[in-house]
């Protein structure tokens, strides 16, 4: 999966740092399929350059 910038990939991982809300809900409320996928986005944030500069934009 390319994570060039897809915005519900990228704001599941966001979300998952601003809120006690659980994957599950993160993955249903951006209608992400599997809650494995906001697992991806999270690790895809922290691992990769991309990831972290979308990131520290936010911050």
């Amino acid at each position: 999966m390319s994570h060039d910038f897809n915005y519900p990939f990228f704001l599941a991982a966001w979300m998952s740092a601003q809120t006690l809300v659980g994957t599950e809900r993160i993955a249903e409320m951006l209608h992400m399929g599997h809650r494995s996928n906001v697992s991806a986005a999270k690790k895809w944030v922290r691992e990769t350059k991309q990831g972290s500069k979308w990131l520290r934009k936010l911050a």
